[in-house]
């Protein structure tokens, strides 16, 4: 085997382990998560705050953002139809961000990654970083126990929960028009 071949196999390795072993974790502490909570309950609810580092390690929250129409989207940097997605929501943030509002994203990956994912793209949206089980517990929280990504919430200026969406979203499904600018 030359080199790639072995780098690319160990590296594998390293990602199943560390991903089953988080799997482990977040399974184990799933437990706390009210089992009747689901996305279409959480639909007129006040969003649960968050309190995450940010790509530059200072904390941001959802709060920090009071007032505004807030696009909170789960993503990671192995997860395609994330990457596909971040286009349109980089737009959408580019669009209306001066008529009051915020796309957030919310990587489940490890902060290298997304921090030297984020430069070459030149995403202009704020992306905090959880830690890997606290981020699982807000997903779940935001009615995504199953942890699908992507995964997006939108919330309302007066903090409400107003639609959630799974999977991938595209510029070409009317986005920005369904976003309700109160």
């Amino acid at each position: 085997m030359n080199r790639t071949a072995l780098a690319i196999v160990a590296g594998a390795l390293l990602a199943g382990v560390f991903g089953y072993q988080a799997g482990q974790r977040w399974q184990a502490d799933r437990v706390t998560v009210p089992p009747a909570l689901d996305a279409e309950a959480l639909i007129g609810t006040p969003a649960p705050d968050f309190r995450f580092p940010g790509l530059d390690g200072e904390p941001r929250s959802l709060t920090d953002y009071e007032g505004k129409v807030r696009v909170i989207n789960f993503w990671a940097t192995w997860c395609a139809p994330c990457l596909r997605e971040m286009p349109a929501l980089d737009a959408l943030q580019q669009t209306l961000g001066e008529r009051g509002l915020t796309v957030i994203g919310i990587a489940l990956d490890e902060p290298d990654a997304v921090a030297a994912f984020v430069a070459e793209l030149g995403v202009a949206y704020p992306i905090v970083v959880p830690e890997a089980l606290a981020g699982m517990r807000y997903l779940s929280n935001m009615g995504n126990a199953a942890g699908v990504l992507p995964y997006t919430v939108f919330v309302d200026r007066e903090g409400r929960i107003d639609a959630i969406r799974i999977g991938e979203l595209k510029a070409e499904d009317g986005l920005e028009t369904s976003i309700r600018l109160l």
